[in-house]
C-alpha cells in the first residue's frame, strides 16, 4: 500500500477552480499578502497554481493531519532566510542526509 502525504492549504476547492480569476498572483495575494514582496525577491512563481494531492486514505489509515502550510513555509524564509531553519544541533543549517 502506498499512501500521500501532503501540506495543509489555506486556500480553497473554489480558489483552485478559478486560480487567479483577477489576474496573475491575485489567489497568493489574496491569502499571503504579507508574504508578496519576500516571494518576489526569491523569485517565486505567485501565478503557479498549486496541486493539491488526494490524502483520504493517509488520513483514513494513519489518521494524518496535515498542518505545515506554504503559510509557515514562507515564515520560515522570512525568518531564516534561504538556509532554513537551524538543524537538529541547533546551529547553523540542517545536518546532511
Amino acid at each position: 500500500m502506498a499512501l500521500i502525504v501532503d501540506g495543509a492549504y489555506e486556500y480553497t476547492a473554489a480558489d483552485l477552480a478559478a486560480w487567479d480569476a483577477e489576474g496573475p498572483g491575485s489567489t497568493f495575494k489574496r491569502y499571503y499578502a504579507p508574504y508578496d514582496a519576500l516571494a518576489r525577491r526569491y523569485g517565486l512563481p505567485l501565478e503557479a497554481k498549486p496541486w493539491c494531492y488526494d490524502i483520504a486514505e493517509t488520513q483514513h489509515w494513519l489518521g494524518y493531519v496535515p498542518l505545515y502550510s506554504l503559510r509557515q513555509a514562507l515564515e520560515e524564509l522570512l525568518r531564516y532566510g534561504p538556509a532554513g531553519p537551524p538543524g537538529p544541533s541547533g546551529h547553523g543549517a540542517p545536518l546532511p542526509g
